[in-house]
Parts: C-alpha cells; structure tokens; sequence
C-alpha cells in the first residue's frame, strides 16, 4: 500500500499547497510531491497541479520557492493551476 504524509501546508487564498511524502512498498522509495488543491468549495477540494517537490516551500506573493536545493527552483504561482518554471537562484550558501 501507499502511504501518504502531509507535512507542509501553506493557504494561499482560494489554494492550498501541500507538501507530501509517499512511500511506495513496491519500490521501496519515498517520493516528495507538492500538490496545489483549489478549495474555492472546501468541502469538494480539486487537485489543481501535483509535480515532484524537494524538501519545503515557501511562498512570497505570487512566487513558490523549492527549498532544499541549490540551485533553489522557483516557481511563478499567480495562475496556481498552471505554475510556470523561473529560472533558479543560486544560492552562497544551501538552505
């Protein structure tokens, strides 16, 4: 069976955007995933946009950072159903 843990959760308005790990007993492997739920009716959640994800994230207006590499991915979240890949900050020092 797969199992699924939440463990970062960030509302951002009408989205929620959730961390996840997922362990497959198939493989064994745990897979991070980032999943962006519309919840414009909370009680019937939709799945906006699920990618793989590294260790956390953080958002600031309308941009997602992908802590836990370096170079760090960003993402443009202002369509959060259709998140658009920025060019990578280097960082001096990994987070």
């Amino acid at each position: 069976a797969d199992l699924w843990n939440a463990f970062n959760v960030i509302a951002a308005g009408e989205y929620a955007f959730v961390y996840s790990v997922r362990y497959e007993d198939a493989t064994p492997i745990y897979y991070r995933e980032l999943t962006i739920f519309d919840v414009t009716n909370p009680t019937a959640p939709q799945i906006a946009y699920t990618a793989n994800a590294y260790l956390f994230g953080a958002m600031v207006r309308n941009y997602f950072y992908l802590l836990g590499s370096n170079p760090m991915p960003v993402l443009d979240v202002s369509n959060p159903s259709l998140p658009v890949a920025l060019d990578p900050i280097t960082l001096a020092q990994p987070i």
